[in-house]
């Protein structure tokens, strides 16, 4: 952590679980077939599931993936593989 530490985004600033849901869902109906999760760290949001689960399900998409860390999934994993989730792309970040 930067001593001068993380400007996160204030949550009314990211769009809701439900406002992506939403989004995702009329992209899919537009014939987008692929939706890349990304964050910085998606796994901090505590219903990011809750997105995943409604992507799962959703008929046209054919690949979903997350690009994470890897700090916070550990939990998930036996879920996301239920899921069908399988392309997790892990960020490693060099500091000197």
């Amino acid at each position: 952590m930067p001593a001068e530490g993380i400007n996160f985004a204030k949550n009314d600033k990211l769009l809701t679980i439900e406002e992506l849901k939403t989004l995702s869902s009329i992209l899919v109906g537009q014939g987008i077939d692929k939706i890349r999760i990304t964050g910085g760290e998606p796994f901090v949001r505590k219903d990011l599931m809750e997105l995943l689960r409604h992507l799962a399900k959703l008929d046209g998409l054919k690949d979903i993936s997350a690009t994470t860390n890897a700090t916070l999934i550990g939990p998930y994993i036996d879920e996301l593989k239920s899921l069908g989730i399988k392309n997790i792309n892990v960020s490693l970040g060099c500091h000197q």
